[in-house]
């Protein structure tokens, strides 16, 4: 519980799922946030990572990580290897996989999958869509493989 010291009466009350310190192992902090939504996911419902917080907290590295360690592999790398992983061993299901990557950073959307792309961007003090592309044009690719 939160509470100025000149507003006694005014308490703000704050509820977490999970706090992570700052010696959290990757997969501990995967099994505790994505893994159950990446099982969920599969059976075919939408799911969203959201990172917050201030520049220089962490988000960067707790969602990609070192995707080459095991041990330091970040969120998004454990994703997709959970994903395919449940693809590969399900031979009953025929699946399609699509993904977003967003960055808002100082209130621009950034599509990275399409690097160039700013996709909303901030004028004076309202909100326009891009010359280049519509908010709802994401980069979308479809790819097959056999596995």
């Amino acid at each position: 519980m939160l509470t100025k010291a000149d507003e006694a009466d005014n308490n703000k009350n704050f509820t977490y799922d999970s706090v992570f310190g700052i010696n959290a192992a990757q997969v501990s902090i995967y099994e505790q946030t994505a893994f159950n939504l990446v099982e969920s996911v599969v059976e075919g419902y939408n799911g969203t990572i959201f990172a917050y917080g201030q520049t220089g907290c962490g988000k960067t590295f707790t969602m990609m990580g070192v995707p080459d360690n095991n041990e330091l592999k970040g969120i998004i790398p454990r994703t997709f290897n959970h994903i395919m992983n449940i693809i590969e061993s399900t031979k009953e299901k025929k699946f399609l996989v699509q993904c977003s990557f967003l960055e808002i950073y100082n209130e621009e959307i950034h599509d990275l999958l399409c690097s160039h792309w700013i996709i909303q961007q901030r004028t004076s003090s309202k909100r326009r869509k891009s010359k280049n592309r519509p908010i709802e044009a994401f980069t979308s690719k479809i790819s097959r493989a056999t596995l």
